[in-house]
């Protein structure tokens, strides 16, 4: 018989991930809980892993729609 699957557990972002640059382009919800990234014309912004992991990469090019 396989165990149930753990509930999830809010923790603060900050625990896990650092900025790393345009540090103003994130802005903090709920306790750090949530975060939103904010994307201009000009630049977006940037954060990493506190943690090292053996294999894995997450990148993600957006392109912001005009009007929008």
């Amino acid at each position: 018989m396989a165990a149930a699957p753990k509930k999830p557990v809010n923790v603060p972002f900050r625990r896990n991930y650092a900025p790393t640059w345009a540090f103003d382009h994130i802005k903090y919800y709920n306790g750090g809980n949530d975060i939103q990234l904010v994307l201009d014309k000009y630049t977006g912004t940037s954060f990493q892993s506190k943690g090292s992991y053996l294999f894995g990469h997450f990148s993600m090019q957006i392109k912001m729609v005009p009007g929008d």
